[in-house]
């Protein structure tokens, strides 16, 4: 945006530039001279670069370009939840974003609860987090899986492993039929 009232010899010209722009080259005050050329270069002006947004933990942003008037639509990544505030933030005249309170929270199964005779091994239960079952001495899992994993939907995967008793050969499975129908003893 060019600002004078005379183009004539001696003449001065004030540039001007749009909100948001810049001075990137050239002289925003130029002159009418003798030969009837301008003092100093032409201005080029560009938009006012924010540059990348802070670093949401979980959240994803698709734009290439962080100039003046850009806005970022945020995401949450795979296995996070979107909390608070609005996810667009845009490019301001000043070279800042907007402010947002917009979070990704990882998601989280909760405990997936005590098993008998057995316990869980593993502490975190967030998204694609693993637990093992593992039984107490004497006991065997008996059921499809030993471990778990957390779920994008929040849900544990498959069910609780179940500890049964190992019973462990003839003489185990004689006491347990002995206790069973009494003891008696054939003489011959």
């Amino acid at each position: 945006l060019i600002n004078s009232t005379s183009f004539l010899y001696g003449g001065v010209v004030h540039y001007e530039w749009l909100e948001g722009h810049e001075l990137v080259s050239g002289n925003m005050t130029r002159e009418c001279l003798e030969d009837e050329s301008w003092s100093g270069d032409t201005p080029e002006c560009d938009r006012i670069n924010c540059g990348p947004p802070d670093s949401i933990p979980g959240a994803l942003d698709f734009l290439e370009s962080y100039l003046f008037g850009d806005e970022i639509d945020l995401t949450c990544a795979d296995g996070y939840n979107s909390k608070g505030g609005p996810s667009i933030k845009s490019c301001q005249a000043d070279g800042s974003w907007t402010e947002s309170n917009f979070t990704c929270e990882l998601v989280s199964c909760g405990s997936p609860g005590n098993i008998s005779n057995g316990q869980v091994i593993g502490s975190s239960y967030s998204y694609q987090d693993i637990v093992i079952y593992e039984c107490d001495d004497g006991y065997t899992i008996t059921s499809e899986t030993a471990e778990r994993q957390c779920l994008e939907s929040g849900q544990w995967n498959g069910s609780p492993a179940v500890c049964d008793k190992i019973i462990t050969g003839l003489f185990e499975a004689y006491n347990t039929y002995n206790t069973i129908l009494g003891s008696f003893l054939c003489a011959f």
